[in-house]
């Protein structure tokens, strides 16, 4: 096939004028170490009459670009070649490896120092957990936290303490800092350190509220087989 393209294409391809790359084929591009893949590509447009939209690849060059490909139909509606465009998006591409590499080490961090986070959101009410405050918590991870929830889970007769300080810091806008001992339904005792700091809007409004809980049993035990050995 040749090919023709605008002027920002014959920039990426190292052309002085758009002009120059009429008349070329594939094999003659930049591109031609994937040529008879992108034919195969274009003919199945071209057969199928079914664009080909949005899709990631990455270029030999290791580029990442998102490339459109649809029929190009003259004026009897009779496909006579393939449109296509691309984006550069390797600079996304390498933002969203960093963040993943980023949220894989606070992962790792809040397992090693068993401390889990949670954001709740004073307008919605809705509560999201971190994995290891899923764990913290006996939770199923990614499951659906709610008022709700966390009172079944720690019982009718023990107040969901988290929700208690979240509460408190979002109607006094004042940062909490707090231990204290929770027995859950399943009868498990922990000791939990917990600490919540409200977040305001533009406007000075109390919109949500971060937290962080850590679990001490085993510091706690510790302090109490210390203190038992003293007397």
């Amino acid at each position: 096939s040749s090919d023709l393209c605008n002027q920002l294409l014959a920039d990426d391809l190292g052309f002085a004028s758009w002009k120059t790359i009429i008349g070329k084929t594939d094999d003659e591009l930049a591109w031609s170490v994937n040529a008879e893949k992108f034919r195969a590509q274009d003919r199945g447009v071209m057969e199928t009459g079914q664009p080909r939209l949005n899709v990631e690849e990455i270029t030999p060059e290791q580029t990442w670009v998102r490339t459109s490909k649809v029929p190009l139909r003259n004026n009897s509606g009779v496909t006579i070649g393939i449109l296509g465009t691309y984006e550069d998006i390797t600079e996304e591409k390498h933002m969203e490896q960093a963040l993943r590499e980023s949220e894989a080490a606070l992962k790792m961090a809040q397992e090693i120092a068993k401390m889990g986070s949670f954001e709740f959101n004073t307008i919605t009410r809705a509560i999201q957990f971190s994995d290891e405050l899923y764990r913290i918590f006996e939770l199923e991870p990614g499951s659906e936290v709610s008022v709700e929830s966390l009172t079944e889970l720690i019982g009718e007769t023990d107040y969901p303490r988290l929700l208690e300080y979240a509460y408190d810091a979002a109607e006094t806008g004042e940062a909490y800092e707090v231990e204290y001992e929770m027995e859950f339904s399943s009868g498990d005792k922990k000791y939990l350190y917990a600490y919540s700091r409200p977040i305001a809007d533009a406007q000075g409004n109390l919109t949500r509220v971060f937290g962080a809980v850590q679990d001490i049993t085993e510091r706690k035990l510790a302090e109490e087989r210390v203190q038992r050995l003293a007397y």
